[in-house]
């Protein structure tokens, strides 16, 4: 089973590099703009979204250009097919989507100068069976920051893997409804196919604050693309040369396509 989680790996990283001395010069070239196609399937509630924006030039800044007016559509094996429609600039958006696991999706993007095409197949969702958080002392004991009403907690994840078939998982979190971005938990069941897959987590918390947990099971090039995200982040200021993630998308397009279902936890804690 390969687990990552960033908020661990990241720490060590940073003892790593802050004992090196020697600064590296790169001659990093400005490269052409590419397209970058954030496409996902929620099996779960049946709905499709499509982010198109072009890539900058290395040394630009600013806010990514949003592709609008391109022709997206998203096409079953068994031949339905959905014209995505454009809901706002650079967003393309359908809600009653039919899928089942293991039906093949393709979907197609043109921007007017080239068509992309990305396909993967549904994956079988996964449920939470139980989730358990406890406040956690770590060496050295008291309340973190020495604020009385916030402690260390520790969230123990536990669901049943589906057997004889290659699975991928992602767990999202969000306090207070915000959403972690820079807490990537990703697995497989590479060393735990068909039993009880368990994940462990450790956060900073006050008394009253309300958790949500999210455990996606996705598809292989949604769980590659973030996984390579993953690696970057955990490499930290002064890591090697950045690289983009690897993409399922064709014609040297950016992004991914995913497909995924959703289970989900809340609670306020005491």
């Amino acid at each position: 089973m390969k687990l990552i989680k960033i908020s661990t790996v990241f720490f060590l990283t940073i003892i790593f590099f802050s004992s090196c001395t020697d600064i590296i010069k790169l001659d990093l070239k400005n490269t052409e703009p590419r397209i970058v196609i954030e496409a996902n399937l929620n099996t779960t509630d049946s709905t499709f979204s499509t982010n198109l924006k072009m890539s900058n030039e290395f040394y630009e800044n600013g806010d990514f250009k949003k592709v609008t007016g391109a022709i997206v559509i998203l096409k079953n094996e068994d031949g339905t097919s959905y014209t995505i429609p454009e809901t706002e600039d650079g967003l393309y958006f359908l809600k009653d989507i039919i899928s089942e696991p293991t039906d093949t999706f393709t979907v197609t993007v043109n921007d007017g100068i080239t068509t992309y095409e990305a396909t993967t197949a549904t994956p079988y969702p996964a449920e939470i069976g139980q989730i358990l958080p406890a406040p956690f002392n770590p060496p050295g004991g008291g309340p973190p920051n020495g604020e009385e009403d916030r402690d260390f907690y520790q969230i123990l994840t536990l669901w049943k893997d589906s057997a004889n078939i290659d699975n991928f998982y992602r767990i999202k979190n969000y306090v207070n409804n915000e959403f972690e971005a820079d807490n990537y938990i990703l697995t497989d069941d590479r060393f735990a196919n068909g039993d009880t897959i368990t994940s462990v987590m450790m956060l900073e918390l006050y008394s009253g604050d309300t958790f949500k947990l999210e455990l996606l099971s996705t598809n292989k090039g949604y769980f590659d693309y973030f996984y390579d995200i993953a690696i970057l982040y955990s490499r930290g200021p002064g890591g090697t040369t950045p690289y983009n993630p690897k993409s399922n998308f064709n014609n040297n397009a950016l992004g991914y396509f995913g497909i995924y279902s959703v289970s989900e936890i809340e609670f306020t804690l005491p």
